[in-house]
């Protein structure tokens, strides 16, 4: 028997939360809104690079001093969400970055994907 009315009610809820956090995400990103974009992510969360672990405040230092800076625009595109459980979904973006760094004038279009777990 396949899913319930219920469960399926829920799982797109849950998808359309996602997609509403995305949005958030790039919006105060982009509004260097640095308190509310933190807010984005769980309290554990840390960024892995390079075998380098950033807890969250780090995290969000490194990107707010980065981009303050600059002008930036993040535009979603079409994206997938496979909700894996109660508490779990992994989903991929693609998405286009227009950075502008407004002293120099250097203008960089960015193309590319983000994938969140």
């Amino acid at each position: 028997m396949g899913e319930t009315i219920e469960a399926r009610l829920q799982r797109l809820e849950d998808i359309e939360s996602l997609r509403q956090l995305k949005a958030k995400y790039t919006w105060l990103l982009d509004h260097k809104q640095w308190d509310e974009w933190a807010d984005c992510f769980s309290p554990d969360f840390t960024f892995e690079t390079g075998g380098n672990k950033l807890p969250l405040d780090t995290f969000v230092s490194v990107v707010s001093n980065s981009l303050q800076p600059l002008v930036t625009s993040h535009q979603l595109h079409q994206f997938t969400v496979e909700i894996t459980s109660a508490t779990t979904a992994t989903g991929v973006w693609w998405l286009r970055d227009h950075l502008v760094h407004p002293d120099n004038g250097i203008d960089q279009k960015l193309m590319g994907f983000s994938s969140r777990t």
